[in-house]
């Protein structure tokens, strides 16, 4: 009994294994296709079509490979097909692999490629790099989409390659998976190009190329190697969101759009901006690395953005154009960490904005800033600060926040700096002040401010005289911002501001940033003789009068004090008629 159940337990366990060896074999099919197909899909040489008309499926695992001629992937309109390329021999190290000369994935059709789990997929003329191509969304109505997933998945093209041709593209490479775009085949050069309709996507995936231009979207975190320069053209855009990180080890010329909203861009060699509509912008603790080395960003046209929360820029930036930018809006800081030059481009800085730079700044004469000014009280103004020295040059413009009006007093922090500031800028144009005020820009030595003073000059017409009288006089008691005769800019037209007229009287005012024309001398009579009909109308005019300096008592010290404006005699303290 027990020999016999010895032999038992000796065949069931032989029985075991040979069921486990054979379950394995199942497990590693080998190569499969059924659905809506051509002929002969996987026959050595053959132009399979996945997906012709219909559902078509091509399945290859366990390191089994199939070496076609031409393949199209969701061939005619209402072809759909569904391709996977899969894993490898764990016995070999084989990857399960597809070779073709041509590949459409999404011809006129919708057409999908997996490339998975160590898989291998590799479009080129056999011994004959660089003759064949790779479409993913070939016509217009076409759908394509090609995934490269896993350590070790590797598509590989030997020519050129486009990403969204005339219909929809995607190129989505993850988790470790791997794109080699060029054979570096003598005398052959690879272009890749994703399309306006194209997507590359990238979580976690890496692309080498040797041309490379970009239509469509990248997105995502990886990386892309180029052997020559990148170009972003007008309608390409690459977008970097939270908590994703993007690196480019190539020159790229950008003319389109690189947001970085959240997330973090490095580029290994330069970067520019070279046409009007190039953009690139950071928000809400973007991050942008650009190379120490010559100027890491250098810009003869377009802008470089903060446009809301803190934004850090690395590496020596220059612009050098009046087309060329540097902007920070939507109440958000754009700090940088390395010297910026300005030769020649636009510093601009809207209200609540602001601009930091840590290793100092230098702009030369043909530079411009332009801040846009909102009320001090509620807006603290500070629009550019230096850490270190400022060497400033070049061209003030200044604009109002909506609703903003300027009244004298108003201060604003225009640059600052920890160390010296050298050199001043010119009010290229600046707002009308409301007149009796103008603008008045001072270098200290340590920061550059504009500030609204009062001048007197109530009617803005270059001159302190009987004029602004008249102003004053018909605005007495009125209150209210921006009053032209306010000069204490504190809402109210009173005493006090006659008494600042007053005192100002004859004076010669230059740069009040307000307009109108400079009266003749008949015009100032004709003012005086209409202000005198006009309370004569309303007063009698006493033989005997006295009239107290600093104190506008009645009507005839009114005249009194007009005629001084005009004649610029002198005015007794008492006296008497």
């Amino acid at each position: 009994m027990r020999a016999n159940g010895f032999a038992v337990r000796v065949v069931c366990i032989v029985v075991s294994i040979v069921l486990t060896v054979i379950g394995s074999e199942r497990a590693a099919a080998a190569v499969s296709a059924n659905g809506d197909n051509s002929a002969n899909p996987t026959t050595q040489g053959a132009d399979p079509s996945i997906g012709l008309g219909g559902l078509g499926r091509l399945t290859i695992n366990g390191g089994n490979g199939v070496i076609s001629d031409g393949a199209t992937v969701g061939d005619l309109p209402a072809g759909i097909g569904l391709v996977s390329v899969t894993d490898f021999n764990s016995s070999t190290g084989t990857p399960s692999s597809w070779t073709t000369n041509v590949l459409y994935v999404g011809d006129a059709g919708m057409g999908r490629l997996e490339i998975l789990n160590g898989a291998l997929v590799t479009v080129d003329a056999a011994g004959t790099p660089g003759t064949g191509d790779f479409v993913v969304g070939n016509f217009a109505d076409g759908v394509g989409t090609v995934i490269v997933s896993g350590l070790g998945s590797m598509l590989k093209m030997g020519d050129d390659t486009v990403i969204g041709q005339l219909g929809t593209g995607t190129l989505r490479i993850e988790n470790e998976g791997y794109v080699l775009g060029t054979n570096s085949a003598a005398g052959d050069t690879d272009i890749f190009t994703v399309g306006v309709r194209g997507r590359l996507e990238f979580g976690n995936g890496r692309l080498k190329t040797e041309v490379f231009t970009n239509h469509g979207t990248i997105t995502g975190t990886g990386r892309i190697d180029n052997i020559n320069p990148i170009g972003n053209s007008p309608t390409g855009h690459i977008d970097i969101g939270a908590g994703q990180r993007f690196v480019i080890n190539a020159i790229l010329d950008n003319d389109g759009a690189i947001a970085i909203d959240g997330g973090e861009m490095e580029f290994f060699k330069a970067l520019t901006n070279s046409a009007a509509g190039a953009e690139i912008t950071l928000r809400d603790q973007g991050i942008l690395r650009v190379s120490q080395t010559g100027f890491g960003f250098d810009s003869t046209s377009g802008v470089l953005a903060a446009t809301g929360g803190t934004n850090d820029v690395y590496g020596t930036v220059r612009i050098q154009t009046a087309a060329s930018k540097i902007l920070s809006t939507g109440g958000s800081t754009l700090v940088f960490h390395d010297p910026v030059t300005n030769t020649g481009g636009q510093i601009e800085v809207f209200a609540g904005s602001s601009i930091v730079y840590l290793q100092g700044l230098t702009t030369t004469g043909t530079s411009s800033m332009t801040v846009s000014l909102a009320d001090p009280e509620t807006t603290p103004s500070n629009a550019v600060t230096v850490t270190g020295d400022a060497s400033i040059a070049g061209n003030l413009n200044v604009n109002l926040a909506s609703g903003f009006k300027p009244s004298a007093g108003d201060a604003f922090e225009i640059v600052s700096a920890t160390g010296t500031v050298t050199g001043s800028l010119n009010i290229a144009s600046a707002p009308t002040l409301p007149g009796g005020m103008k603008w008045n820009l001072l270098n200290t030595g340590s920061d550059i401010s504009l500030s609204v003073v009062a001048t007197g000059d109530y009617n803005g017409n270059g001159s302190v005289d009987a004029g602004d009288y008249v102003v004053w006089r018909n605005s007495q008691n009125q209150q209210g911002p921006g009053l032209a005769a306010d000069s204490n800019g504190d809402g109210f037209v009173n005493t006090a501001d006659y008494s600042f007229w007053r005192s100002r009287v004859g004076n010669v005012v230059s740069g009040t940033g307000s307009g109108g024309a400079v009266p003749e001398p008949a015009a100032i009579a004709l003012i005086l003789c209409g202000a005198v009909l006009c309370v004569c109308s309303r007063r009698f005019v006493p033989r005997h009068y006295q009239c107290w300096d600093g104190l506008r008592s009645d009507f005839d010290c009114d005249m009194m004090f007009l005629w001084k404006a005009l004649t610029n005699s002198r005015i007794q303290r008492n006296w008497t008629n």
